[in-house]
């Protein structure tokens, strides 16, 4: 009976072991995730100094009537699952490194980079904001033209993103 109480401890004691452990790497997980979202972190090797002022002049730098503000996470990551999410973010941030400490910064043509925006605003991001889109009373009629379009090609092979406009 002393060896089955004795092992029956062990395995509380290594539960909960693991349990603390895992809450701490999770803890850890969310800080290291949150404190690296913002723009005053993000700017710090991403060389987006023009999209950083367009940014603050637009409704999602918090110049709209509602003074919401988007975190640059919000539209330039994957939200489908967290697992994408932090690929996707390690992934450009080692990239963005590279650029920032290896490139010429000056030689970047922007104007040119915009063909590729539908590869960094990912539309789960707009629509975890905009849900609604479909509804909305203060769209334009084109606009609404616009989001039936999106709408149309979603399930096809000629769907497009929400960065298309």
């Amino acid at each position: 009976m002393d060896e089955a109480y004795t092992m029956k401890k062990k395995i509380l004691s290594f539960i909960c072991i693991g349990f603390l452990i895992g809450v701490v790497v999770c803890y850890a997980m969310y800080e290291g995730v949150t404190r690296t979202s913002g723009e005053k972190f993000c700017i710090v090797c991403h060389e987006m100094a023009p999209m950083l002022a367009s940014y603050h002049n637009d409704v999602h730098g918090g110049a709209g009537k509602m003074g919401i503000k988007a975190q640059c996470v919000d539209c330039h990551m994957p939200h489908n699952n967290i697992f994408n999410y932090i690929f996707t973010k390690a992934k450009n941030g080692v990239v963005e490194g590279y650029i920032h400490f290896f490139k010429d910064v000056d030689q970047i043509n922007w104007l040119e980079n915009r063909k590729n925006r539908l590869r960094f605003v990912f539309d789960d991001g707009c629509l975890k904001c905009h849900a609604n889109f479909q509804n909305l009373p203060e769209i334009s009629p084109k606009g609404k033209q616009m989001h039936e379009h999106y709408t149309s090609l979603l399930n096809t092979d000629k769907k497009i993103g929400c960065a298309s406009c």
